[in-house]
């Protein structure tokens, strides 16, 4: 018995370990913006870094059927024209159909400067580490992390952390 108490302890100790050095890394990909490219909804394949020459990036990760999510959209919408010099970036995992909903509900991609698409399950999880919807990735014109978030954040903050 005593030999089993010890080997779980041993297995968990190990698992957290694992658990924080992967958190380290993708902390440590995530300080510089990381090269990917999404698929939006016109059917156009946008690389990230093509998309923020000279600009600030915001990256907002949804999913269609999050409450939050739908609230971060609506708080983009109302306050577009403050954005404006700032490319924002819906991005999700999910199929193309329910990215396309999402973006038609609110109508998003007809405003300047936001795309809305599809990143790869793997951009999504071992590069941007997402763990929650939404989580919010602010760089710098710079390609810099400035700030990031988990769950809704209110679109003035949004602006305050985007090197305007």
């Amino acid at each position: 018995m005593f030999l089993v108490v010890i080997g779980l302890a041993g297995w968990m100790i190990r698992l957290t370990y694992m658990k924080i050095k992967l958190k380290n890394s993708i902390e440590t990909k995530l300080k510089n913006l990381p090269e990917f490219s999404l698929l939006n909804t016109a059917d156009s394949i946008i690389g990230v870094n093509q998309a923020v020459i000279d600009k600030p990036l915001i990256i907002i990760y949804f999913n269609s059927e999050c409450g939050q999510c739908d609230h971060e959209a609506v708080q983009i919408r109302k306050y577009h024209q403050k954005f404006k010099g700032i490319k924002i970036l819906f991005v999700s995992v999910e199929p193309s159909e329910k990215i396309f909903e999402f973006d038609k509900k609110h109508s998003l991609s007809v405003l300047s400067g936001i795309d809305v698409g599809k990143i790869e399950d793997s951009i999504a999880f071992d590069v941007l580490g997402i763990t929650v919807t939404p989580q919010i990735f602010i760089y710098s014109r710079d390609g810099i992390l400035m700030k990031k978030y988990k769950g809704s954040v209110k679109a003035e903050t949004l602006l305050k952390h985007s090197d305007m």
